[in-house]
């Protein structure tokens, strides 16, 4: 069951990376773009690179957990 479970997190790992990637380069893009709110004309990067911790956390959150799992599939193997 662990071994399933860490592929799981592995997966939530991957998906959470590409999404940093993704939003940081979007962000970066926007920044040089210069593009603005319609109403308040603030810059829409800062919003977007505010997204890009979040991403990063639940990527480690994900490589943490699929190693955590893979530790215990580990110890509860049968000999």
């Amino acid at each position: 069951m662990h071994a399933l479970d860490a592929l799981g997190s592995l997966l939530v790992g991957l998906f959470g990376a590409l999404l940093a990637w993704r939003t940081g380069a979007g962000a970066m893009m926007v920044g040089q773009a210069g593009e603005t709110s319609m109403i308040l004309a603030l810059p829409l990067w800062i919003g977007q690179s505010l997204m890009v911790p979040g991403f990063v956390l639940l990527a480690l959150a994900g490589f943490y957990m699929c190693g955590w799992h893979l530790r215990r599939a580990a110890r509860s193997a049968p000999p």
